[in-house]
């Protein structure tokens, strides 16, 4: 037997088949960008899940970093989707849920290509919709890191370090490890650019010794050439070198 109640194993299930069907219906269309982009997927009722939604914004984050306009096509395809889900079929919590990953999705594309004002922007609207679910801690955690980052881009410090501060601290009560260093990397690179290169190296050397344990190749380059960067600034070529 299960604790469980019915209605919670029925969105799970829901939530299980819908993610399937996305998968099989998106995939596709994912796999050939030009397809995608001339699909108006809010216009079919086969798309309109909240399982596509899911689909769209975990490959804005997989898309991000290699090719921003095609990211953004897809945050925007997740809104779309979003905004024609059937609020007969979803429940309140769930709906404020999607609207909050797009938003997010949203946001991390425009970071990505530079627009920091818009990115912002979306990132106001995802914690909005974010603050009002009852587990929203995590959503939370994850919306005050790219805060940090949008906000260290924009040259706004002081806040930049408050809202990486607030990440590291929920990320530590969480034990997401990775995202405790991703965050630390940002606070690190805050305090570089601050010029304080003493209290940026004190932050990077650990993160470098954790990612080396832990075996985090991407962690690893990351705070490796952020060594490599502050030792240049602090005159120490040899240093530098080593990373």
């Amino acid at each position: 037997t299960t604790n469980v109640p019915d209605e919670l194993l029925e969105i799970l299930r829901t939530t299980i088949r819908e993610d399937r069907e996305a998968k099989d219906l998106l995939d596709p269309l994912l796999n050939n960008p030009f397809a995608f982009i001339w699909t108006d997927l809010a216009s079919k009722t086969r798309f309109r899940t909240a399982g596509v939604v899911r689909r769209l914004c975990e490959e804005v984050l997989s898309a991000v970093e290699v090719d921003p306009p095609y990211a953004r096509d897809l945050a925007d395809a997740a809104m779309l989707v979003t905004e024609s889900l059937d609020s007969a079929r979803y429940s309140e919590e769930e709906l404020i849920n999607l609207r909050g990953l797009a938003w997010k999705a949203r946001a991390s594309a425009r970071r990505r290509l530079g627009d920091l004002k818009g990115a912002l922007d979306a990132l106001d609207r995802a914690s909005r919709e974010f603050s009002l679910l009852h587990a929203r801690a995590v959503a939370l955690a994850d919306i005050a890191y790219i805060r940090a980052d949008i906000l260290s881009a924009l040259g706004r410090l002081d806040e930049a370090a408050a809202a990486a501060q607030e990440a590291t601290d929920a990320f530590v009560a969480q034990g997401r490890t990775r995202k405790y260093l991703q965050a630390r990397l940002t606070t690190g690179a805050i305090a570089f650019r601050r010029r304080d290169l003493h209290g940026a190296l004190e932050i990077f050397l650990p993160i470098l010794d954790q990612a080396e344990a832990d075996g985090d190749l991407a962690i690893i380059a990351g705070a490796s050439h952020n060594l490599g960067a502050t030792y240049v600034d602090l005159g120490e070529p040899t240093l530098a070198s080593k990373y």
